[in-house]
């Protein structure tokens, strides 16, 4: 039921186009007379019969060809009144093979004779305007001078009327059968190109060949209709080629409606189409095409098939509207139009059809050159849809795999972060363990020492005070390098501050400290922490013990493009006495910066003395 509504939908948008299309492109003044006069000529122009013809239809008035004819003359009589002045114009529903054109013996047409298939392919239209001084009043006398060709020829419906009224109706007519026809042409080719270059998946492509060949077929069918075929056609020859893309375009229709509608025939297509032109070509073989009946069953056969097979498709694609509720529907339409102006044209040449809004208007328009534009354009406009379509799946598809990827990247980055920290607290971890071997090796063998010597009274109390000291300093730096590792240099200078304060409590000695590592992008390692403690440790230590120091000024910095720290402690003590040699103190103090990777350079003079220690924060890699 919902199939036969679309079905009547598509009829009811197509029916008021070919009304108004009919009714703007045939003139209201048609010569309706039942007969009209004819004289057959040989090639040497002598007259071998004659009489009268009476109309057929709409095919005009059709004359069976006498043998050894090679002219027909049409005689055409009509009226024109004594107070008429208007000018007058003749027009031709189809041109076919006019030669020649006289009014009252006065030539208004003259040319030569053109081969072309008309008659049978031909739909261009024509206009003559008559010369005022060619006309009397009264009867006049219209001769039509045509070629022959084929078993018969026609004088096409024509009208004698006012030439501002036919001239109208000639361009409409022209414009629809001629000029769109050109334009279909060229747009059916134009979409058939873009069809093939489009790389379709591969359960639409059986689909797609069909209607690419349907599309190639009717722009093959309107040429042959509009234009000159580009080479010479025995009258045979045009009958197997024409009936032969009837064939064609009739099977094409069918096998889209099938691949459409995903109908499962019982045999495969391809060998349908083989039985055809087969046949086809049999048929061809053996018919005699000198006899007119059988040349008309020989055109008519494939018409027949031409009709049916696209009304059947359009109810096939009817149905598969409804059962799919795909967004093809607007494709769908359009071929279903398509469809029914390819069976449209095929009746039309079988039967005398008129408009179902005015029984008095016949059918007489091609409509094959009139839809093949409009098939060409939709068809172009449902790929550009199509590709929007694909170009929109993309998009999303890109959005989606874009938050995949941040998300994986999130996860991936939160993993680093972990995996970072793990092994930073590994790194700090296997320092610890380092410094707490070193405190078993130095403090725990220095202590021994100490204990050895004074049990053994090797020691006196002084000595042994210093040594305990200077164990327990370096356990508190141990200490303060281990908790303040992971915070960065500055928490660890703002224990050793702390350390220092408590150290020159009630030694009158004032301590500066100026450290700009809080932002510092870089850390140290612990045992470089500590090395650097150390130095630091035993500058105060020679400041306060050597230099007799009252003032103490500890600066810190991070010098970002270098990626390195950097520690002077200043004093203001009597400097360092050059005369005397080096001793252990700063020999340790440049070997612990250089067991850190940096170094340590002491400058100093009367005004006081500058230790200043330079370390580079180590790679990443380093703390894994």
């Amino acid at each position: 039921m919902r199939a036969a509504m679309w079905w009547l939908f598509w009829l009811a948008m197509f029916l008021p186009a070919v009304h108004i299309a009919e009714r703007i492109a045939l003139p209201d003044g048609m010569d309706q007379r039942d007969s009209v006069a004819y004289r057959l000529f040989d090639a040497k122009g002598n007259e071998i019969a004659g009489g009268s013809v009476r109309r057929v239809g709409l095919e005009g008035y059709v004359v069976d060809v006498v043998e050894g004819a090679e002219r027909i003359v049409f005689e055409v009589p009509f009226e024109r009144a004594a107070d008429d002045d208007r000018a007058l114009g003749l027009y031709f529903s189809l041109q076919e093979q006019t030669q020649e054109i006289r009014v009252n013996g006065t030539v208004i047409r003259s040319a030569k004779s053109i081969p072309r298939f008309e008659g049978m392919l031909t739909s261009e239209p024509a206009f003559y305007p008559m010369p005022i001084d060619s006309l009397i009043v009264g009867t006049n006398r219209l001769e039509i001078h045509k070629s022959l060709y084929g078993v018969d020829t026609a004088l096409s419906p024509f009208a004698v009327g006012l030439a501002d009224e036919l001239i109208d109706a000639y361009r409409w007519r022209s414009f629809f059968v001629i000029d769109l026809g050109l334009i279909s042409i060229g747009v059916q080719m134009f979409v058939l190109l873009l069809m093939a270059l489009i790389n379709w998946p591969v359960a639409e492509r059986p689909r797609i060949r069909a209607l690419m060949l349907i599309i190639a077929l009717n722009a093959a069918v309107t040429y042959f209709m509009s234009f000159r075929p580009p080479f010479e056609m025995t009258f045979s020859q045009f009958v197997y080629v024409w009936s032969g893309l009837n064939l064609a375009i009739g099977l094409a229709v069918f096998a889209f409606a099938a691949h459409d509608s995903a109908i499962a025939l019982p045999i495969r297509m391809r060998w349908v189409w083989v039985a055809i032109f087969a046949a086809h070509a049999v048929v061809f073989a053996v018919a005699p095409l000198d006899v007119d009946r059988v040349v008309t069953m020989l055109v008519e056969v494939p018409y027949g098939f031409a009709a049916i097979a696209p009304l059947v498709s359009t109810f096939l694609l009817a149905r598969a509207v409804v059962q799919s509720q795909s967004a093809r529907r607007f494709e769908r339409s359009v071929l279903a139009l398509s469809f029914g102006a390819i069976s449209l044209d095929r009746i039309g040449s079988l039967v005398d059809l008129h408009s179902p809004f005015d029984a008095t208007l016949p059918m007489t328009l091609t409509w094959g050159p009139i839809l093949g534009t409009f098939l060409g354009l939709s068809m172009l406009l449902a790929l550009a849809r199509e590709a929007a379509r694909a170009r929109e799946v993309v998009d999303q598809a890109n959005q989606r795999l874009a938050q995949a990827l941040a998300a994986r990247e999130a996860e991936l980055a939160d993993s680093f972060r972990q995996r970072e920290a793990i092994q930073r607290q590994a790194a700090v971890l296997e320092e610890r363990q380092r410094l707490v071997r070193d405190m078993h090796d130095g403090i725990g063998g220095e202590l021994m020492s100490l204990k050895l010597r004074a049990e053994s009274g090797s020691i006196d109390q002084a000595a042994l005070s210093v040594g305990i000291s200077n164990s327990l300093n370096d356990l508190r730096l141990i200490v303060d390098s281990l908790d303040s590792a992971e915070d960065g240099v500055s928490m660890t200078l703002v224990a050793f501050e702390r350390r220092l304060r408590q150290q020159l409590a009630g030694t009158g000695v004032s301590l500066n400290v100026a450290d700009h590592t809080a932002n510092a992008s870089g850390t140290l390692a612990p045992r470089q922490l500590l090395n650097v403690l150390r130095v630091l440790q035993e500058a105060v230590t020679n400041a306060l013990a050597h230099g007799k120091a009252t003032r103490l000024d500890l600066i810190a910095s991070y010098a970002e493009d270098q990626g390195r720290f950097e520690f002077v402690l200043s004093d203001n003590g009597s400097g360092i006495d050059a005369s005397r040699p080096a001793g252990h103190g700063l020999r340790n103090m440049q070997q612990r910066a250089a067991a850190s990777g940096g170094t340590c350079t002491v400058d100093s003079d009367a005004s006081g003395t500058r230790v200043r220690v330079s370390v580079p924060a180590p790679k990443e890699k380093a703390l894994h």
